[in-house]
Order: C-alpha cells, then structure tokens, then sequence
C-alpha cells in the first residue's frame, strides 16, 4: 500500500510474467517496467519495444571459439543474454598448438549491431597474440619457465601453457632466457605450448538493435591458420 508518498508493508513488485507475455501486451507507456520470469532478466518500455538487463546478481562465463583457416578476419556473435552486460575480465589467447611459433598483432573490435559497420564500434583495441614452446621441461616444484623465445613477454603478463589434460594459467614476474613466474608452475614437458594471453575490461556490451548479442571482429594483418579462444566473465 502507498501512503503519502510511502510503501507500507511488503515491498512493491512490478508487473511479472515470461518474457514473450510482456513483450506481447498491448497500451504499454514508456517508462513501464517488468520481470521476466523465464529468463530472471528485468526490462523497461522505451515507447516502442521493451529493453531487458540481467538482474543484479553474481557473474557468468561466455566462451568464443574463434578460428583461423588461412584467412586474415573472422567474425563471430556473442550471445550476453541481456541488452547489456558488463565486462568484468576478458581474455584473449591461442588455445591450439599452431605447428609453428607464431607471433603477430590483431585487432579485435565488438560491435552493437548485426551489419558491423565502423559507427557501430564501441570497443577496439590491439595486442600481440604469440606462441612458444617449453625448451624445458618444469619440475612442479619451482617458478622457473625456460621458453624456446622470450622475447615477446613482458613482467606482469599473463601466460597459459598448453598441455593437453593440465593446462595451467600463470603470471610472469621477470623475464630474461629463463622467465620466473609468481607461484609454482605444475609439472610440464618439454615442447609444451606457451602462450601469451590478452587481458581487457572495463567497459560494458551492449546490443542497439533489441537483441541480446553483440558481435565481434578479429583480424590480423595478413591470413593467419591459429585457434583463439575468448573468454568472457560477465556481471549478471
């Protein structure tokens, strides 16, 4: 109940039912606000179509596999679930033994809308995507990594090594012909993959065309053969 301005007793709940229902309603006044009961999402009436965010909550991961086949771009949708959703880490790695030790700068660019067109862009930056390979093998017991070639790691990175069944995620503290991580790195053989990983956040996602994707692109100078994951932890 409202009295002079104030709820008294239980709290007031807005209007409730599966998103298709809401969406289906007829006479609705911008500014209307409901909850989707299907998809635990809240969504509010802009005049013309209802817009729906994730309720406040924890967070979830989204995953892209993103693979190259002699081809210098690729192009992949991202389904967030929701009109928006904050970035809260992202990464951005070889997740594949490329044959060969690679190195090169991509360019990865989301977009709120399906025909990615430039005005469409609202986050893009650049990074150096490499691999290497274990020159020897880690013991488990210390933080040393020996690499086939140091040269395109910086203190503070990220790293992950790629070893089938135990892979590993693991931060540099100082680089030189033997690298020093900033814990204890497992046990792995040599000719075991290292890979540099890409890490960004501080931005949202977000959809302008009443959906709940974005889109994403990545390229590369030059056609590339190389498996990228990306991976996405979201705010609900």
């Amino acid at each position: 109940m409202i009295h002079d301005g104030k709820v008294l007793g239980l709290p007031l709940v807005d209007y409730s039912n599966t998103k298709a229902a809401v969406e289906a309603l007829s006479g609705c006044e911008e500014g209307m606000t409901a909850y989707a009961t299907d998809d635990d999402q809240i969504g509010y009436y802009d005049g013309s179509d209802w817009q729906w965010f994730a309720a406040p909550g924890g967070s979830s991961v989204v995953e892209v596999d993103i693979d190259f086949t002699a081809s210098a771009s690729e192009d992949e949708t991202v389904a967030i679930g929701s009109a928006m959703r904050e970035v809260l880490r992202g990464r951005l790695y070889i997740d594949t033994d490329p044959g060969a030790a690679f190195s090169a700068w991509a360019t990865f660019t989301f977009y709120n809308k399906a025909a990615m067109h430039g005005a469409d862009a609202f986050y893009r930056t650049e990074a150096k995507l490499v691999y290497t390979e274990l020159e020897v093998a880690t013991t488990g017991t210390d933080a040393n990594i020996t690499p086939d070639d140091h040269t395109d790691f910086s203190p503070n990175d990220l790293a992950y090594i790629l070893d089938v069944g135990d892979e590993e995620f693991i931060r540099l503290a100082t680089i030189a012909d033997t690298m020093v991580a900033e814990d204890t790195i497992a046990a792995h053989a040599i000719n075991d993959g290292l890979v540099r990983v890409v890490e960004f956040s501080g931005f949202s996602l977000f959809n302008y065309e009443a959906g709940t994707d974005v889109y994403l692109r990545v390229e590369f100078a030059s056609a590339q053969t190389v498996s990228l994951k990306m991976q996405l932890v979201l705010k609900e």
